[in-house]
């Protein structure tokens, strides 16, 4: 088997599904498997002029990369109800769950626009209009990166919120934004210390740390960003100048590997408010085939965000192997629709991030890097443990199909369950990994194909975490996979 490749289209429960949704998958893997082994690239496209109706099978689809053509892995609908088992309360995986489910964040960059009342006015009229069914989450970021939640994600220590035709929390938004905006204090952005290079780094780690909680919501997921826009480089105090710009590129290549889409709303009054002529704004959006919006149009780029997923495709792409050399690589995605060309919004690149080639890198990546790696499939079940306070028990199940196995009648494998958490930054877990045997027979093959193979603990807390990672790596082929897990939702400072 190729590692970490055939069976991310496949998924851990295909067999659970109805079989038009089975022999859809079934294709997209036959396309996995003729690809050679790599590292695996996901991004989103969305079709410009879709039509009414269910989305089309999308044909001839090729990727040209830096004027390389290239055939795509897969190519499947963002939204695909039934395609997979859906995931319940309190239960995550590291790898895209097609339901028909679309969970919108709006992040609202408060000092870098304040006092521009009509924004907020705006926001909180366009998320009211979306109504209580929406799965919709709203914070705020300060001064300093501080994050104000308006209407937080739910935590795996607290009970699940109640289903949205229970109460109608949209009718208290504007109070909720006019709250954060007062208690963020209205700071200028000329009065931050350090300037706009110390806010371009806050408003970055505070984007990583809230797209991380995204990641993990199941159906196709959009990002509405309302900011003053921040350069991609800037002067430090002795006077340096420091680019940003892999940064923002490898941050946006994570954001489209986990498949969410940037709707970038710039609020600046004019067009050079003293600005690079590249800002991050139009490059995440670039590069997550997302929208970049002026004037603080934040209404239209919520209402676009609703729209794009309907016609929403995930692709997968294999690039070749001297790809990823932390350099961006231009793309170009061109496809067929009943014979037609396909007139579409596609990623503009991607960074080639080297680790992510060098399974020594790539494992220590996945311990404490910025985003998962879905290279093996997880999914995990979290609840309160009857051992006390403060422990949790965990279901994790590892897709066998993503581990390199002996041949023959009964099939053998071995992986590692590791952990690591996050407070302010990712710490690897000093408890021992758990070792796990696979035994794939007659007898049990099906089952474990379909439900995935099950490991359940209990653990502690650590003091002070808000997220917790799950790494499984498979002994034989040195495959990892990574699954972070949102303990507690960011909270106010």
């Amino acid at each position: 088997m190729s590692y970490g490749v055939r069976a991310w289209a496949v998924g851990l429960l295909l067999a659970a599904a109805p079989l038009a949704a089975q022999n859809l998958v079934a294709r997209a893997a036959a396309r996995v498997q003729t690809a050679s082994p790599g590292p695996l690239l996901t991004f989103n496209i969305v079709d410009w002029y879709a039509i009414q109706g269910p989305p089309p099978e999308l044909r001839n689809v090729t990727i040209v990369d830096d004027g390389k053509r290239m055939p795509a892995a897969f190519c499947l609908p963002a939204d695909t109800p039934e395609a997979s088992a859906p995931l319940q309360p309190r239960e995550y995986s590291n790898r895209t769950i097609r339901s028909d489910s679309h969970t919108i964040l709006v992040v609202l960059d408060l000092p870098t626009v304040a006092g521009r009342g009509l924004a907020w006015d705006d926001a909180a009229d366009a998320i009211r209009k979306l109504g209580p069914r929406q799965r919709v989450f709203v914070y705020a970021i300060g001064s300093r990166g501080e994050l104000y939640p308006i209407r937080a994600f739910p935590g795996a220590e607290g009970p699940p919120p109640p289903p949205a035709d229970e109460t109608d929390w949209t009718e208290g938004i504007p109070e909720r934004i006019g709250r954060a905006v007062h208690e963020a204090g209205l700071e200028r952005l000329e009065k931050i210390p350090s300037g706009i290079e110390a806010r371009a780094r806050s408003a970055l780690l505070a984007l990583q740390d809230l797209a991380s909680y995204l990641a993990v919501q199941p159906g196709s997921k959009s990002l509405v960003w309302l900011s003053h826009a921040v350069p991609v480089g800037g002067a430090i105090a002795d006077g340096n100048w420091h680019d940003y710009t892999s940064i923002v590129e490898q941050f946006g290549t994570d954001l489209a590997r986990a498949g969410i889409a940037l709707y970038a709303v710039d609020a600046r009054r004019r067009a050079a408010d003293g600005l690079a002529a590249l800002d991050i704004l139009r490059q995440l959006a670039g590069i997550t085939a997302g929208q970049w919006f002026a004037g603080s149009a934040i209404a239209e780029a919520i209402r676009q965000a609703v729209a794009d997923t309907r016609y929403m495709y995930q692709v997968g792409y294999i690039p070749p192997p001297d790809r990823w050399d932390n350099r961006f690589h231009r793309l170009q995605v061109t496809a067929e629709i009943r014979g037609n060309l396909l007139r579409m919004r596609s990623p503009e690149g991607y960074f080639g991030d080297a680790r992510r080639a060098d399974p020594r890198q790539r494992s220590t990546l996945a311990v404490v890097g910025p985003a998962d790696d879905a290279g093996i499939g997880i999914r995990a079940a979290i609840a309160p443990s009857d051992r006390g306070q403060g422990w949790m028990h965990f279901e994790v199940r590892v897709n066998p199909g993503d581990l390199r196995l002996t041949n023959g009648d009964a099939s053998t494998g071995a992986f590692r369950v590791s952990f690591a958490h996050y407070a302010d930054a990712w710490q690897a877990d000093s408890t021992a990994a758990i070792e796990a045997k696979l035994h794939l027979g007659p007898e049990n093959r099906d089952n474990l194909l379909r439900d995935g193979v099950a490991v359940t603990f209990d653990r502690p807390l650590p003091s002070g975490a808000r997220k917790m990672r799950i790494v499984v790596s498979d002994e034989r082929s040195e495959a990892v996979g990574s699954l972070t897990i949102p303990l507690a939702a960011p909270s106010r400072p």
